[in-house]
């Protein structure tokens, strides 16, 4: 700012200059004696070196000045360079500590992450093996269920055969038991030929066993002593 008013300072002193020239010219002209000029010209001389020393020592003033702002100025500038520096640098160690602190969490989540993968990874192979032995489990038992398939399909026709055999057997024992071993007739509910019991438990039909043991007290078939008076009727 001192700087461009001593140029304004300058300047002016100049342009008086020209303006002073033209009037030594002007004034000249209206001399009409070489003497007049010269005194004049001496007097511009004076005048403009009068000038030129004020314009030297404001100058030289400003030059003083300069000298002691200059150094006040670069001080601030260095004080302010070096408060920018440290603030720059404490930022710099903050961003330094955020990122130290995010890297270890970083590094704590990757660390937590490979655990949990890796318990992942063992539960993954400990399900397969479940599940192969889950696999193996069910062909073993749907073997068993075939083999036990054919075995109840083998014991179901076995079944069928004995119940076969015993439907006959038994068809054959009802056939026995509702028929008398006498005559080989069905007995009847009433009438002459109803169920009777001798006393040994043989049944016969009433007019075929009254019959035989008219013709000897015992019984046909296994030869006990029997006789009328033991017969015991048996209602159907």
């Amino acid at each position: 700012m001192e700087r461009s008013n001593s140029t304004v300072e300058i300047a002016g002193l100049v342009e008086e200059s020209e303006w002073s020239t033209e009037k030594l010219e002007h004034e000249a002209k209206k001399c009409k004696g070489k003497h007049s000029k010269l005194l004049l010209h001496l007097a511009h001389v004076e005048h403009e070196s009068s000038d030129l020393k004020q314009c030297v020592q404001e100058l030289a003033e400003t030059n003083d000045r300069l000298k002691v702002e200059i150094p006040v100025n670069l001080r601030e500038m260095f004080e302010k360079q070096t408060y920018e520096k440290q603030f720059v640098q404490l930022q710099k160690e903050q961003l330094t500590i955020e990122r130290d602190g995010l890297l270890l969490q970083l590094q704590q989540e990757n660390e937590c992450y490979a655990r949990v993968l890796q318990q992942l990874e063992q539960q993954s192979k400990t399900m397969t093996q479940m599940n192969n032995e889950y696999q193996r489990e069910i062909a073993e038992c749907q073997k068993r269920r075939g083999e036990t398939h054919l075995a109840l399909k083998q014991q179901e026709r076995n079944h069928s055969l004995h119940m076969e055999k015993l439907k006959q057997r038994v068809l054959d024992k009802n056939l026995e038991d509702i028929t008398c071993s006498i005559c080989l007739s069905a007995w009847q509910a009433s009438g002459a030929h109803r169920l009777v019991s001798l006393a040994c438990g043989h049944l016969f039909g009433d007019e075929c066993i009254r019959a035989c043991l008219d013709r000897g007290p015992e019984c046909p078939i296994c030869r006990k002593h029997a006789d009328h008076a033991a017969l015991r009727y048996i209602n159907l």
